[in-house]
């Protein structure tokens, strides 16, 4: 997995014959993780039995509430030794997209891996929400100084 950006898009507004750049909207990029598959295909048939419940194979019904499909979905990175050094959450994600399995011969020697795409409104993370979170490094802005030391 990697962990997706998030952009925030530039406004430019003409003032006295230039362009004066400001902030505008913060889109976030879909979140796309490989799978190791196993036999019984654990994984994949529980996200095949989410996809379906957002919208299903054959009749196109499914959850029209979105609080019956999307869940808050948690990511530690962790350092060497197992130690969270970081937490993301993605918020109010679903399965958009369950990738292929390749049904070939060409990687011999691999485990079967497939990909599986997550959207979600927004994700958020423990330095971001809250402060210094042990992070030596300071950058001054008009709104303060960040990451807040704590």
């Amino acid at each position: 997995a990697q962990l997706p950006a998030s952009t925030i898009d530039n406004v430019p507004l003409q003032y006295r014959g230039r362009a004066v750049n400001i902030a505008g909207e913060r889109t976030f990029a879909p979140w796309t993780i490989s799978i190791y598959n196993d036999t019984d295909f654990a994984i994949r048939n529980a996200l095949e039995q989410w996809s379906n419940g957002v919208q299903n194979l054959s009749t196109s019904n499914g959850r029209v509430n979105p609080r019956d499909y999307q869940v808050d979905l948690m990511v530690h990175q962790l350092d060497r030794n197992g130690a969270v050094v970081k937490t993301y959450k993605f918020v109010d994600a679903w399965p958009s997209e369950v990738g292929a399995i390749a049904l070939d011969f060409d990687t011999a020697n691999a485990v079967e891996t497939f990909d599986t795409t997550f959207t979600y409104n927004y994700w958020t993370s423990n330095t971001a929400e809250q402060g210094g979170f042990g992070v030596n490094v300071s950058i001054d802005t008009p709104i303060g100084s960040f990451p807040i030391s704590g």
